[in-house]
């Protein structure tokens, strides 16, 4: 329904009197509009009647612009769009059409679904899962570190322990008879973290005649190492044979120990095998 259809031209009447804000004239006419021809009087009041019917004019244009001035100000429903055909085949103000503003009525089907979907779906939604996953992988990665560290500082306390209780006295008691007996020797210990010894380690140099004077070397004091390794957990064992350029001929790397291999025995049987090979002998049996 258009303006005009929901606000007729008013009939013209004289006097004006105002109804519902604006100035409505009552009483007879004929026709309506602008050009309607108004009951009054004829002859020398003709021009007074023309005057008053010019006058009804101005009015009524006034009060048509109001209402239409009020009908621009008036607040469109959210979500919809003032699109409704008049049944004139033109657009009524006021009337609404059921399309959302969000969406074309005349638009493809694929663009009506595609912006259903960005509007129920949040595209940012994915970011909770990969947060909870990072922080999930480093509480993890920190928990796994903390295990590690505890089995780390298990194994070097078992092994301060082997060689307070096992290795050295096994290298003192050795040490004590090749010096009752005309050698000598010395217990070399580093707990690790040092430029030149990064790992804890003990090791048993021996002399089979004489004092050791200076640095032992390698070439000639035999010697029995023990490092503890804290990435594989195992006890990284050297020993060297020879003996002032002499005795045997090998030097470095002989084996890995468990801790728990570390024993009294097993130690002095090593040092002992060490010293027959460095004079020259072999161990019978």
């Amino acid at each position: 329904m258009s303006i005009l259809d929901q606000h007729p031209f008013p009939d013209f009447a004289f006097p004006f009197t105002p109804v519902s804000n604006r100035l409505c004239p009552s009483g007879p006419t004929v026709g309506m509009g602008p050009t309607a021809q108004v009951a009054g009087p004829s002859g020398p009041d003709r021009r007074l009647h023309r005057t008053r019917t010019m006058g009804t004019y101005d009015a009524w244009g006034a009060a048509m612009k109001e209402l239409v001035n009020q009908h621009r100000r008036e607040p469109v429903d959210a979500g919809f769009d003032d699109c409704k055909p008049s049944p004139s085949g033109g657009l009524a103000i006021g009337d609404r059409c059921s399309t959302p503003t969000g969406t074309s009525s005349a638009g493809p089907a694929g663009n009506d679904q595609s912006a259903g979907r960005v509007t129920a779906t949040d595209p940012l939604a994915e970011l909770g899962p990969l947060l909870a996953a990072v922080a999930q992988r480093d509480s993890e990665s920190t928990e796994a570190a903390r295990v590690r560290a505890a089995l780390e500082r298990k194994f070097l306390d078992d092994f301060a322990r082997a060689c307070l209780q096992e290795i050295r006295p096994a290298m003192i008691a050795v040490l004590k008879r090749l010096q009752q007996l005309g050698g000598d020797g010395i217990i070399e210990e580093h707990a690790g973290g040092e430029t030149r010894f990064r790992k804890p380690r003990i090791t048993l140099w021996m002399s089979l005649k004489d004092e050791i004077v200076g640095e032992p070397r390698l070439d000639r004091h035999p010697y029995l190492l023990f490092e503890a390794d804290v990435e594989s957990q195992k006890v990284e064992v050297d020993e060297g044979d020879m003996w002032r350029g002499a005795g045997g001929n090998f030097s470095g790397r002989v084996g890995v120990w468990d801790v728990a291999e570390l024993t009294h025995d097993r130690v002095t049987n090593e040092l002992l095998s060490i010293a027959h090979r460095a004079a020259g002998e072999r161990l019978s049996g």
